[in-house]
């Protein structure tokens, strides 16, 4: 009797363990796989490079992102922006990720956007003959996230931003001669990352 009685201890103890331990995945499963968005606003330094030659081409733009978390380190989403330069203008639509060093409130941190931008240009939408469109975007960047409160967080990054387009002009007899034009962009952003 006395033997029973001390496994079925033992059995509820070892129970007691497991439970606590599953509870306690449980709250770091929560922790870790949070969805989360940001807003971000940023200065562009870059140009064109058109006929082997650059132009300074400067302006901003503001991003929206929507991620998840797949650990404290790692999260994935995508995004959507607005880039304003002299005379294009950019939406692009990408895929977003951000890998942090490690996964304490401050760390720093590598982002990537790979996507696809629609563009208009100022002058060519004025003329017949001219046609604009985006392409291919691609930006890398590092920075540092920094703590503010526990849903709420900052990141300063510093990126390279490659921007595709084409221009085509129709001319006579239907000839059209086609173009197409890199951005080459450094950015300085500011994101609210809000939990």
């Amino acid at each position: 009797m006395i033997h029973k009685v001390l496994s079925a201890k033992k059995i509820i103890f070892i129970l007691c363990i497991l439970s606590n331990t599953l509870s306690a995945q449980e709250l770091v499963i929560e922790n870790t796989s949070k969805l989360s968005t940001s807003i971000s606003g940023e200065y562009l330094f870059g140009g064109q490079i058109y006929n082997d030659a650059f132009f300074y081409n400067s302006g901003f733009g503001i991003h929206a992102q929507l991620r998840y978390s797949i650990n404290p380190q790692l999260e994935l989403g995508g995004g959507l922006a607005h880039l304003k330069l002299e005379n294009e203008r950019f939406i692009p639509v990408y895929f977003d990720m951000i890998h942090y060093k490690n996964d304490k409130k401050n760390s720093s941190c590598i982002q990537t956007q790979i996507g696809y931008s629609k563009g208009t240009h100022i002058t060519t939408q004025q003329l017949d003959n001219y046609k604009f469109k985006g392409g291919p975007y691609i930006s890398i960047g590092i920075g540092r996230k920094i703590f503010i409160t526990d849903n709420l967080s900052s990141l300063i990054i510093i990126s390279y931003k490659h921007q595709f387009a084409q221009l085509s002009y129709e001319g006579a007899f239907h000839n059209t001669h086609s173009e197409i034009l890199n951005y080459d962009i450094i950015s300085c952003s500011l994101y609210l990352k809000y939990l």
